[in-house]
């Protein structure tokens, strides 16, 4: 079982996963985004949550981009 468990905890804090998390609430959140934007900018509608969760993804995946970025510096030094 700890096995199961170590790989279950790598998987979740893998690169992958935080670019995919971040993109799926980047692509949900962009929807309601996106399909008001002409509101918001004459006025007529305020920010709500999802423009909220829109950043938090975006943070999300740039998170994600940082640790494969940096895992692949490390491997390269490795490789010299």
């Amino acid at each position: 079982m700890a096995e199961s468990t170590n790989g279950f905890v790598r998987f979740v804090r893998s690169p992958t996963f935080l670019m995919l998390t971040g993109a799926i609430l980047c692509v949900t959140s962009g929807y309601e985004v996106f399909g008001e934007f002409e509101e918001l900018m004459s006025g007529e509608s305020d920010v709500g949550a999802h423009h909220g969760v829109f950043v938090v993804g975006i943070l999300h995946a740039l998170h994600g981009v940082a640790e494969m970025m940096e895992g692949s510096a490390v491997a390269g030094e490795g490789v010299e």
